[in-house]
C-alpha cells in the first residue's frame, strides 16, 4: 500500500500514525513513513482511514475511507472506497463501490457501483 498526503492522520487496521509526506507497507508488513520504519501490520487485508487530504493511494485488499479530498487518484483491487470530499483524480478498483461527493476524473470498477 502507498499513500502521498500532505499531513493528516492514517489508521490502518486500527493503528494510527501522522503522516506528511510517504506513507508505504511493503510485503513483510513494515509500516514505513518517509523512509523511516515505524511498525508492522500483520494483516494482508488492510482497511485504511485518512484524515486529510490526499496526493494518491494504493492499496490491494481492504476498503478506503478518506475524510479530505484526493487530487491524483485511488487505486485498489478489492475492497470499497469513500472519499468525504472531492476527487480531481482517477479511481480504479475492480471489486468494491467507490462514493464521493464528487468525482472529476475517471472512474472504473470491474464488480461494484460508482455513486
Amino acid at each position: 500500500m502507498d499513500i502521498n498526503m500532505s499531513g493528516g492522520k492514517v489508521t490502518i487496521n486500527g493503528k494510527t500514525f501522522e503522516c506528511n509526506g510517504s506513507l508505504n507497507i511493503d510485503g513483510n508488513g513494515n509500516v514505513v513513513i518517509n523512509g523511516n520504519k515505524v511498525d508492522t501490520i500483520e494483516n494482508k487485508i488492510i482497511n485504511v482511514v485518512v484524515l486529510g487530504s490526499v496526493g494518491s493511494l494504493q492499496n490491494t485488499s481492504g476498503n478506503v475511507i478518506i475524510e479530505g479530498n484526493v487530487s491524483e487518484g485511488i487505486k485498489t483491487v478489492s475492497g470499497d472506497v469513500r472519499v468525504n470530499g472531492k476527487i480531481t483524480g482517477n479511481v480504479q478498483t475492480v471489486s468494491g463501490d467507490v462514493k464521493s461527493e464528487s468525482i472529476s476524473g475517471n472512474v472504473k470498477t470491474v464488480s461494484g457501483n460508482i455513486n
